[in-house]
């Protein structure tokens, strides 16, 4: 298995050495803590322990869908142009009501990948099926930084999703109406 991590300085995702990464940010990390929490004297608090059943509720809870949510993570992953991303997300689901969406967490209406590093667990309904809906938003990253991070301009941009990313000849203008309103939340 390949990893990827996006690097924003060149709008790219670039493969990294998953045993660095685990070196990086968990095993360093857990051994500061316990450093610093037995320099404070910390090391005798004890800690509350939560239930399997506690975790799954927390987990459920803060992989909920919601468009703040996305707007938040679009930003964070930084996107040349996040109003379009935006604008296309909101598109392709249906406003995060279509059956793709909601049954395969796939909110740009993403095929399974061949030819490109992916994240898609495979194929339902001819579509590419995700375990999350921040796995579908990754994914769209990969294939932006495969076939969009050169790029330029919005024309440039919109030029493209409507020769090879959709089937309708009308998408480029249905995005740019909608990116047009999505400005507001990237300013």
């Amino acid at each position: 298995m390949k990893y990827f991590k996006y690097d924003s300085n060149s709008l790219r995702y670039i493969r990294v050495n998953p045993l660095k990464m685990i070196l990086k940010y968990t095993v360093l990390p857990a051994f500061f803590i316990t450093v610093l929490m037995s320099w404070n004297g910390l090391d005798n608090v004890e800690i509350e322990r939560i239930g399997e059943e506690e975790r799954i509720i927390i987990l459920r809870e803060n992989g909920k869908f919601t468009k703040e949510k996305l707007i938040d993570e679009i930003t964070r992953m930084n996107f040349r142009f996040p109003h379009i991303v935006l604008a296309q997300a909101e598109i392709e689901s249906g406003h995060f009501k279509s059956p793709i969406f909601k049954e395969n967490n796939n909110m740009f209406g993403m095929r399974e990948a061949r030819v490109r590093a992916n994240l898609a667990r495979g194929t339902r309904r001819n579509h590419a099926y995700y375990d999350t809906w921040k796995e579908s938003l990754y994914d769209y990253g990969l294939y932006y930084s495969r076939y969009l991070s050169t790029l330029k301009t919005e024309e440039e941009y919109y030029q493209y999703i409507n020769e090879v990313y959709a089937e309708d000849p009308d998408y480029g203008s249905l995005v740019k109406k909608k990116a047009t309103e999505n400005r507001k939340y990237f300013e």
